[in-house]
């Protein structure tokens, strides 16, 4: 115990070194949760962009077909498809960007 200050500074250094031990495995706790989630997060873009690539060529063998009436809901799913390949494009943007900016 130091006499003057009346504190244990070897005990006070003891304490700091480990509240940077847990501040420290704490950062590496949260960027292993952080990791996890991303990766999570892009299995889950890949698979429902590969979905929807699946369901625009489904759609593009039905309207080759001679299944597909010319009723006017070929416009609207014309409209559907356009509007879901600029909602991919803009994802894809976004996963584009480069992080250092």
């Amino acid at each position: 115990m130091d006499s003057e200050l009346g504190t244990d500074t070897i005990g006070k250094i003891l304490s700091g070194r480990k509240y940077l031990m847990t501040v420290s495995e704490n950062q590496a706790s949260f960027e292993k949760l952080l990791s996890k989630q991303l990766q999570g997060l892009s299995q889950l873009s890949e698979a429902l962009i590969l979905r929807l690539l699946q369901l625009e060529e489904r759609v593009a063998i039905l309207e080759s077909s001679q299944f597909v009436k010319d009723d006017g809901c070929h416009e609207a799913t014309e409209k559907l498809l356009v509007d879901s390949e600029e909602r991919v494009r803009h994802l894809q943007g976004l996963l584009d960007v480069d992080p250092d900016r």
